[in-house]
Parts: C-alpha cells; structure tokens; sequence
C-alpha cells in the first residue's frame, strides 16, 4: 500500500491529468480532447481511420521530471521509431496544461494500438500514465508508474 507521500503526489497528478487539454491534429481538422470526456470529433476520427480504439501517449519528461528540449526531442523520435517499427499510424498531438504552469508535451494518438501493448510502451518511455480510448471515445487515464 503507498505510502501518504506517494497518495499525495498521485493525487496532485491526477489533478493535473484531468485539467489539461489533449490536442490531436487530424489532417486539415484539429481537436481536443479531456480526460473522463467523450469526444464527438475523436469517435469521428476513429470511425473514419477504421480503429475502435487508441492511445494518447508520449515520451516527453519521464515521471514527469522536466527535461531538456534535446532529451525530449530524441525520446520522442524514440517513439516515433519504435511505432514505425511496430506498424502502427498515429497522429501529431500535444498535451498541454490550460493555465500555463507546465510546458506543452509533444505527443502522438496512436490508432488501433491494443491497451497492453499502449501500456508497454508508456513503460519503455518511463511515463507516469498514458490515455486509453475505446470505441466509446472517452479518454480514459491509465496508471503505469506511480502506484
């Protein structure tokens, strides 16, 4: 069981998790999604790419610890590779904290991507959480690394 400490800095998290805006870029369209929240334009996008599922991953600042842009820029080609390499498409994305107390994160809505192997691959890039979206297109926060 963790302790209170650990309680404490999964809350604050989660809060941080809950707030921020998930922003997909879909060809010429762009749209944005939040956590626990259905997406008209995501279940549109899913329908239309032929996935009943994705996730809303990244490899920006493991446990989320700020790292410097050249770290981020080559774990997130990293990922890039690593998705390339397994056959999956995605789309450009971006989490982004609304009120500015946390830099902006590149990230990729990775389509048609199993949960176990979006879950894997949240590991390997060291990351606190991931978002998994089912048929339903609600964003749904996943907990890999704080416990």
């Amino acid at each position: 069981m963790p302790g209170p400490a650990v309680a404490e800095a999964k809350a604050a998290l989660t809060e941080r998790y809950r707030a921020a805006h998930y922003t997909v870029q879909w060809g010429e369209r762009q749209f944005t999604m939040r956590v626990d929240e259905r997406s008209d334009a995501l279940a549109d996008c899913q329908r239309t790419q032929g996935v009943q599922c994705s996730a809303f991953v990244s490899a920006w600042n493991p446990r989320s610890e700020q790292q410097s842009a050249v770290v981020n820029a080559a774990a997130h080609a990293r990922l890039l590779a690593m998705l390339k390499d397994e056959g999956y498409r995605w789309l450009p994305a971006c989490g982004q904290d609304p009120a500015g107390q946390w830099p902006a994160e590149q990230s990729l809505l990775v389509l048609g991507i199993a949960t176990d192997a979006a879950i894997r691959i949240g590991r390997v890039f060291d990351q606190n959480a991931i978002l998994l979206i089912g048929e339903e297109a609600v964003p749904r926060l996943e907990w890999i690394a704080v416990s």
